[in-house]
């Protein structure tokens, strides 16, 4: 079993998008990445953790490119087609929302996650340079679950019993752009 802590940071794969900054309406060039290693805790007190890897492609070259990632793409609770993330602009990209089934219960391994590299100095822009680089940051991609985990805690006042019988559900919503939006 995986316990919900497990499926709510569990990473199995990510697609890496690169779109070139001079070119945002051109599709992106897409690195798979299945094998993400070991990760290692951020820090103790959360539940954050750190993946590196490495990106070997032929299709990067120097320049100033956008970073996006969408990690566990092919779940049935809240999915997107890999081969449809490969035809989209960077604007597409920006506006694309995706849908969750109805039911409320997950029973997947991991949780469709996303993410693109900001920050402030940079516009949102990675630097490549010939040769090897090493994109570190702090941090240099962050990557957020589409869906939220919320707790009902009911509490009893003093001198009064509440112990509720059903409950129900009403306008949540099954729907979210893929990337985050300022």
């Amino acid at each position: 079993d995986v316990c919900s802590s497990d499926l709510e940071t569990s990473v199995e794969k990510v697609a890496l998008l690169f779109y070139k900054k001079s070119q945002p309406d051109e599709v992106p060039v897409v690195v798979e990445i299945t094998d993400l290693g070991t990760p290692t805790k951020v820090n103790e007190s959360e539940t954050n953790y750190k993946y590196t890897v490495t990106v070997q492609t032929d299709e990067l070259y120097s320049g100033e490119w956008y970073l996006y990632a969408v990690a566990n793409y092919d779940k049935q609770f809240v999915h997107v087609s890999l081969d449809q993330l490969k035809t989209m602009t960077k604007a597409q990209m920006d506006d694309f929302c995706v849908s969750g089934v109805s039911e409320l219960d997950i029973v997947e391994t991991s949780v469709l996650m996303s993410g693109k590299y900001e920050q402030e100095d940079k516009e949102g822009t990675i630097t490549l340079k010939e040769g090897n680089n090493d994109l570190k940051g702090a941090p240099c991609l962050v990557l957020r679950r589409l869906i939220s985990k919320s707790i009902f805690k009911f509490i009893n006042g003093e001198g009064v019993t509440f112990i509720p019988e059903s409950y129900e559900l009403h306008n949540y919503s099954t729907s979210s752009t893929l990337m985050e939006r300022k």
